[in-house]
């Protein structure tokens, strides 16, 4: 079997890399969901699994994605993983919407490279939008609804596999697109097997993960989960419609096991939790994290911390457990956007700061993240909310255009008012402003963003602004790792080593902001936007 994870913007975007907003790149991250599914079906399975992210081999082989036609560089990118058995079923695992313009491409292509081989889809997209998927993507055999991992066992151990998708639970095909769909969950997630990480390029992963913290040469992350399921109701979610809003977990002694296993095999030393919500069940979360705290590990959780379950109790384990970055779900600095809009499980921005100053007091780096462009958030909230950014003390803030993902509140509120400016899926991106606003176009929204983000985290830095700039280096030299060619990190990067003392590093940063905006026409802009210096700089 031969997993394939598409990338995550339309492939025009990935080519369009000479701007400052092209950071598709950054978002690479090992594919949890297919090396759950990996290890579910080895403990049950004989099998050959390869595994295949198209992010992660665009940007392993750059200079022949760029010289070669796409469609040339998948088939060749497909046809080298298996040396002589071939395979006979092809999962595609797509989790936004933005997958839905690689999915057919990628199935007629393994039609193609192995006439024959039943593909197959799954993930967030397929599951809430079905009939779309096997419209657009003919090649498409079925699709797995919600979690895959019983679903996908039953068809490999199945004599006759169209036979067994014409009836099985957790499948959708053609033929059975007049009945309701039916799904087939492992309530235990224990039975899930330690994740199969040894079918990926391990150190692969290590160029760009997700962890944004200060590393050394010896780092090494990587991604777990501990628990699967969210109850609340935020309106920009879809989660919950493949995993559900009742919160399943791995066991605490499960959970500590397999961290221990992967400082053995693979010297892990930065645990990411992925968890769409760890912080839930405060005894569970609390044994996990006094467990964590002795193996002398750094931790981090991307996808956001709950202000809704952060106390001192939490965050001093936290703190003993090795988190040194945490990064907060806040979403936005309007209280009347996060109860009327977004449905936020906490209603007071006081709160926001209360946990701030927790982690601050502790010596935690804050990040925070936030979502703007809503339907029915003004401008004025917007503003309102960059104001919250720059005035509540994060070290960094991350903010995202609201995408209208398919399962998703969001999605449903914009498809019936009518506020999706394009139905082409694979549009709807965070990158990308796909819903009519009635105070910007969506062009003028994704300049507005991108100003925001160079205002509150470059040029109004708030580490910089309060005299911390060993701590405001820690989020410019991050971006240089991500986005080689970001000229206000260079420049701001500069500021920090000129009022540490260190003139060389500070002249040699300088040199290389002016070498990008000499050459950029668009950083040329974003510099006179700002007003900041073109010309030679000062004598220090």
């Amino acid at each position: 079997m031969l997993f394939i994870s598409p990338p995550d913007i339309p492939i025009e975007e990935i080519r369009n890399t000479n701007t400052p907003t092209a950071q598709w790149a950054t978002n690479i991250s090992m594919k949890m969901g297919i090396l759950s599914l990996a290890a579910y079906t080895l403990k049950h399975v004989d099998a050959q699994i390869r595994i295949i992210d198209l992010g992660l081999e665009i940007s392993n082989n750059e200079d022949s994605f760029k010289t070669m036609i796409w469609e040339e560089f998948l088939r060749l990118t497909m046809s080298k993983v298996f040396d002589s058995e071939l395979p006979e079923i092809v999962g595609i695992s797509a989790l936004y919407n933005s997958n839905a313009g690689y999915m057919e491409l990628i199935a007629s292509t393994a039609k193609v490279l192995w006439p024959g081989v039943l593909v197959i889809a799954g993930g967030i997209l397929p599951t809430n939008y079905y009939r779309y998927v096997l419209d657009e993507a003919p090649s498409i055999d079925a699709i797995v609804i919600k979690e895959g991992e019983k679903p996908l066992v039953g068809l490999l151990t199945a004599g006759d596999k169209k036979e067994y998708l014409a009836g099985a639970k957790g499948w959708m095909t053609r033929e059975r697109l007049h009945e309701e769909p039916t799904m087939d969950l492992i309530n235990d997630l224990d039975e899930i097997p330690f994740f199969r990480y040894d079918l990926i390029d391990f150190d692969a992963y290590q160029k760009l993960n997700r962890y944004h913290g200060e590393r050394s040469s010896d780092s090494i992350a990587v991604s777990v989960m501990t628990t699967r399921g969210c109850p609340y109701g935020c309106c920009f979610c879809a989660s919950h419609t493949v995993h559900g809003k009742k919160i399943r977990r791995h066991s605490s002694e499960r959970v500590l096991n397999d961290i221990h296993k992967l400082k053995e095999l693979y010297k892990v030393n930065i645990i990411l939790i992925e968890d769409d919500l760890f912080f839930i069940q405060k005894e569970y979360a609390l044994e996990v994290l006094k467990g964590i705290s002795k193996m002398n590990l750094t931790i981090e959780f991307p996808n956001g911390i709950s202000i809704q379950h952060m106390d001192e109790e939490m965050v001093d384990a936290l703190k003993t457990a090795g988190l040194k970055m945490a990064t907060l779900a806040v979403e936005s600095g309007s209280e009347r956007v996060l109860n009327e809009i977004i449905h936020k499980p906490y209603k007071k921005l006081s709160r926001v700061k209360y946990v701030v100053s927790l982690l601050r007091e502790r010596g935690i780096y804050v990040r925070a993240g936030f979502i703007i462009g809503f339907p029915g958030e003004t401008m004025e909230e917007i503003l309102e909310t960059k104001r919250f950014m720059k005035e509540t003390g994060f070290n960094w803030v991350q903010i995202f255009i609201a995408t209208p993902l398919v399962g998703s509140e969001l999605y449903d509120i914009c498809k019936k008012n009518e506020l999706l400016i394009s139905d082409s899926l694979e549009k709807f991106h965070f990158g990308q402003s796909n819903i009519r606003l009635s105070h910007s176009t969506s062009e003028e929204f994704v300049n507005l963003r991108y100003l925001m983000n160079l205002e509150v985290n470059f040029v109004d830095n708030y580490d910089l602004r309060n005299g911390s700039p060993q701590v405001a280096l820690i989020g410019f030299l991050d971006v240089i790792n991500r986005v080689p060619n970001h000229a206000f990190a260079y420049y701001f990067a500069s500021q920090c080593y000129e009022k540490m003392g260190k003139e060389d590093l500070c002249r040699e940063y300088q040199a290389k902001y002016r070498e990008i905006v000499l050459a950029s026409s668009e950083w040329m802009g974003y510099t006179k936007h700002f007003n900041l210096p073109i010309g030679e700089m000062a004598e220090l």
